[in-house]
């Protein structure tokens, strides 16, 4: 049996069932992402309006942008986006750095949201370096 499966739920939506997750290191997040990526490369891990994603894209476009703050040693990275496929790559990244992530809608007002990252950064290293 195949270690994840899309089946239709009772409204008509998919839901995928995960099979042998009790064999997985579900010791973190990006674990287990890494796992799947390595069972099942070429498989859908994300499908949106009109646009999908496998397991080793969205692999590689999280490397992608983790390369971009990796080399900094941030212990916190705010992630400001739509709701898509590049959000979950970013959240991805920052996990997969040892970084802690903090979402914010871009459709917030920049002052709350200027006002969870600071925050949020002061919470992980006890001070904020733009305040």
């Amino acid at each position: 049996m195949p270690p994840i499966t899309p089946k239709m739920n009772n409204s008509g939506d998919w839901a995928f069932i995960f099979y042998n997750l009790e064999k997985m290191d579900r010791s973190t997040i990006y674990s287990i992402f890494s796992q799947w990526v390595a069972r099942q490369p070429d498989a859908m891990a994300i499908v949106e309006e009109g646009r999908s994603a496998t397991y080793r894209e969205l692999d590689a476009m999280a490397n992608a942008i983790m390369s971009k703050f990796y080399s900094k040693q941030y212990p916190t990275v705010g992630v400001v986006m739509s709701h898509g496929i590049e959000m979950i790559a970013a959240m991805l990244a920052a996990i997969k750095s040892g970084a802690a992530y903090v979402p914010a809608e871009p459709t917030l007002p920049k002052r709350w949201t200027t006002y969870r990252l600071r925050a949020a950064v002061k919470s992980t290293t006890g001070r904020c370096p733009w305040s």
